[in-house]
This record gives structure tokens, C-alpha cells and sequence, in this order.
């Protein structure tokens, strides 16, 4: 209730974000919402599981404090904004069904929001630019870092190992091998 507070007087209805220059941050933003929308369907849908939903949500609300006030106050930002709440909302309402009405109204829209449509999610959005590595070094978690997405087992490795946290704890040690587990994790392991 505090976002649609906050910047719910920035809506604009049938927002295309599509059509705007967004900022990196904005891009992910809206990677998030797709990918939160992909989740929540996945997870009340098939799954059922209704914890998941809320939580992933949760996230995307989080997502959106974690930008710029500039960002968010940009034409491109407002779009973006919209965006969310126009998807964010139909989610909501099977879980607090009053409270997402409230909102709903806030935004300015009309109609109950239980005859409006489910969201929708374009699937291009949903792949990640980055992913987070988790860096290991005899089985204990080190250090984690953000890479691109389609990195390589080698380039894991080299990052891994010109890792300064990494370099701290295999100094003057002997490197038995090195375990790489694409997209996941690097593991050194040392004598």
C-alpha cells in the first residue's frame, strides 16, 4: 500500500515501457516484474504453492525502493511504475482481495478488479543479463560476485581465481582442482 502511496499519483493507464529509452536499472526492473509475473503464475497455477507467490512479490515491491527516486520520476520510469502496478495489482487480489481493490480504485482504474484479466508476461524479459556466482573454496562459500549470464566454465574460472577474497584464502596453498558448475558456482579446492 506504501508504493501505490508513494507513486501512485505517477500512474498512467495502458503504460508501454516498451516504447521508452529505459535506463539499465529500469531494465531490470522491468526484467523483474516479467519474471515475477512468470513466477506467481507458475506458483498459484501449477504449483500451488501460495507462500512462494507472496514472497516473490514481496520481491518486486522491494525491487522497485532499490532504484532512483530520478529513475522512477523519468517518463520512462513512470511507464515502467505503471507497468508494475497494473500487473502487480490482478496479483495481489487473490490473496488480500480488499485490500488490492483499494488499491486498484487508488490508481484511478475502474471496474472491480476481479473481472480484470491476469497478467501476462513477455518471455524475452524474463531471461537474467546477470546471474550471481557463489565463489567456494574448499566447500565454503568465500565470496559471490554478478556475471554475465552466458559466461563460460573458463571465464567462471579465471573470475573465481582473480577474485581478491578468493586469492586471500588460497595464498600459499596448492590448488588441487578447480569444480565449475556453469551458471552456479565456482569451487577451489586446496591443499
Amino acid at each position: 500500500m506504501e508504493a501505490v502511496d508513494k507513486y501512485g499519483a505517477t500512474y498512467l493507464k495502458n503504460a508501454d515501457p516498451g516504447k521508452s529509452e529505459l535506463t539499465p536499472a529500469l531494465k531490470e526492473l522491468r526484467g523483474e516484474l516479467h519474471r515475477s509475473v512468470k513466477a506467481v503464475t507458475t506458483d498459484i497455477g501449477e504449483r500451488m504453492q501460495y507462500n512462494t507467490a507472496i514472497a516473490r512479490m514481496m520481491e518486486l515491491v522491494n525491487a522497485v525502493y532499490k532504484v532512483s527516486e530520478d529513475e522512477l520520476a523519468s517518463e520512462a520510469g513512470k511507464a515502467v511504475l505503471s507497468e508494475i502496478f497494473g500487473k502487480l495489482m490482478p496479483m495481489l487480489a487473490p490473496f488480500v482481495p480488499h485490500i488490492a481493490e483499494e488499491m486498484w480504485e487508488m490508481l484511478g482504474e475502474s471496474g472491480m478488479i476481479v473481472t480484470h484479466k491476469w497478467p501476462e508476461y513477455i518471455e524475452e524479459l524474463c531471461a537474467k543479463n546477470e546471474i550471481e556466482i557463489v565463489f567456494q573454496v574448499n566447500g565454503k562459500i568465500r565470496s559471490k560476485v554478478n556475471v554475465p549470464a552466458d559466461i563460460s566454465k573458463d571465464e567462471m574460472e579465471k573470475t573465481a581465481l582473480s577474485d581478491e577474497r578468493i586469492k586471500e584464502f588460497i595464498k600459499d596453498k596448492k590448488i588441487a582442482k578447480v569444480i565449475v558448475v556453469p551458471g552456479k558456482l565456482v569451487n577451489v579446492v586446496v591443499k
